[in-house]
């Protein structure tokens, strides 16, 4: 696993940014490719911190293929999502996480590599994880919803389109154990300094050198906002994005299975009742190949399904930040799930 180090060993604050945890998430590796290129540019008198970057955090998943196609997102020896079941640490105080670390052993292959990971990052002021979606999506952070005002600088930094909070998790995400190590060093309290965060940006379609460019252009920003870099830049652009709950989104599903096409597109508003696309049924029912879907609110299209895959029942066509009540709730059912990050 290659980490790339830059700016004053031990300096404050220190960044820990990683990429590729899901391998076939393209858009992370090439913004932190950018951001090295930029990073080795700097003079080593602008630097107050220190930065790692980690531009492909799972060696293990470049590994694993099937025809050409990356299989990233699973082990397949255990089946088991690569940001998923992070080990916890028990027992935490103030100054035992790095000891706990540096004792610790693993006897996998990502066993090691996850404690290689925790090892450069659990005592970063800022860790910041990115992935993307599977489908056509907004750029968004997930951040723990006991972090502080400085998500705005984020998310201003980056032109992020939405920021979603979200309360402690015990899935053992990355960052969920980041959370858990950082929760002695704040006293338990609700607010805390610096900033752990989950970027989503954008598709893994969105993978070209502009737009990477732009996002790790971002990053160094933020890099001169957090003051990790010295100096100041340009007074940050106020963020007018949507700063919410991730439970207020709302995934519009589909009842049937086949090709979704859709009829609107990524950050458009549209009103209850107004048709978003159809399913093409591959096999029609007598007559019947397109069933249309329709918006159950006014809001925001955040995703849809990709109309390059098939869509299973059960499966969001579409997911939305209502501007309005939700008039029609999400249909329930006890074997689907509306997760799409």
């Amino acid at each position: 696993m290659r980490a790339v180090r830059f700016g004053i060993p031990g300096g404050r604050p220190k960044a820990y940014i990683q990429a590729g945890t899901h391998t076939e998430e393209l858009p992370g590796p090439l913004v932190l490719h950018h951001l090295e290129q930029i990073l080795t540019g700097l003079d080593t008198n602008a630097w107050r911190g220190e930065v790692i970057l980690v531009p492909f955090a799972n060696p293990l998943g470049l590994t694993q293929a099937i025809s050409g196609n990356p299989i990233g997102r699973l082990e397949l020896a255990s089946g088991m999502n690569f940001n998923l079941s992070w080990p916890s640490l028990p027992g935490l105080t103030k100054i035992s996480a790095t000891e706990q670390l540096r004792n610790a052993s693993a006897l996998t292959a990502l066993g090691q590599i996850r404690l290689e990971i925790l090892r450069m990052a659990h005592d970063a002021d800022i860790v910041l994880d990115i992935h993307c979606c599977m489908e056509p999506a907004v750029s968004f952070a997930f951040v723990d919803d006991r972090s502080n005002d400085g998500v705005r600088l984020l998310a201003s930094a980056l032109n992020l389109d939405a920021v979603f909070t979200l309360s402690a998790s015990s899935s053992g995400t990355f960052t969920d154990v980041i959370n858990q190590i950082k929760e002695p060093q704040c006293g338990g309290e609700r607010s805390r300094d610096g900033m752990i965060a989950t970027l989503e940006l954008r598709s893994n379609r969105d993978v070209n050198d502009r737009l990477a460019e732009e996002d790790a252009l971002g990053l160094k920003a933020y890099l001169h906002d957090t003051g990790v870099l010295k100096g100041e830049r340009d007074v940050p652009t106020a963020w007018a994005g949507i700063l919410a709950p991730y439970s207020s989104t709302h995934a519009v599903v589909a009842q049937v299975g086949g090709v979704f096409l859709p009829k609107v597109t990524i950050r458009q508003a549209v009103s209850h009742g107004e048709k978003i696309g159809d399913i093409l049924i591959p096999v029609p029912a007598g007559n019947v190949s397109r069933t249309p879907v329709h918006s159950p609110c006014d809001g925001l299209v955040l995703s849809h399904a990709d109309p390059s895959k098939i869509l299973y029942p059960g499966a969001p066509a579409c997911i939305l930040f209502p501007t309005s009540q939700a008039r029609e709730p999400v249909p329930s059912y006890i074997d689907i799930g509306a997760d799409w990050a």
